[in-house]
């Protein structure tokens, strides 16, 4: 991947430029979990949020997801963990509830009470105050009206039954 040196480039650049790029970079469609470390790392250097974009979520989820599977230790690392330790968790997480449609990765899971699963994952760190859980319950309750996909549906009951 290019993104280390382009980082690399970027460093003495200022901050503002850097924030605002990020943004411009998050609204764009994204390829490869690649892109979203690439603008989480320009959102740090510039020293401002995160951009909060579906797309940028998506690659969150796509990073987080697969993150489990490409740890040195060789062991799998739980997802609740990787979540757990994950510094834009509280804001990107409950975006999740928000999106038109889930992202493949959260939706597909076959023992939803496993803290190795989405739904379980976020729900346990809704228990330990990390995230906010009337917040989910208000999110699951919208979506679970709004509709959708199947699977989505799913999901947001499953979370919901949980929370």
């Amino acid at each position: 991947s290019p993104y280390p040196l382009i980082l690399v480039a970027l460093g003495d650049r200022d901050p503002a430029w850097l924030g605002d790029l990020a943004h411009r970079l998050a609204v764009r469609p994204m390829n490869s979990e690649a892109e979203y470390t690439f603008i989480s790392e320009l959102a740090r250097m510039a020293g401002c949020p995160i951009p909060t974009t579906d797309s940028l979520v998506e690659g969150w989820a796509e990073r987080i997801s697969t993150a489990r599977w490409h740890r040195g230790s060789g062991r799998r690392v739980p997802l609740v963990d990787l979540l757990r330790c994950d510094p834009h968790v509280a804001v990107l997480a409950p975006r999740l509830f928000e999106m038109p449609e889930l992202p493949s990765q959260i939706g597909w899971y076959d023992t939803p009470e496993s803290l190795d699963q989405w739904p379980a994952a976020l729900c346990a760190l809704a228990a330990e105050g990390v995230l906010d859980r009337s917040h989910l319950v208000e999110r699951c309750v919208a979506r679970l009206v709004r509709g959708g996909k199947t699977g989505d549906q799913r999901f947001f009951l499953t979370v919901l039954q949980q929370l």
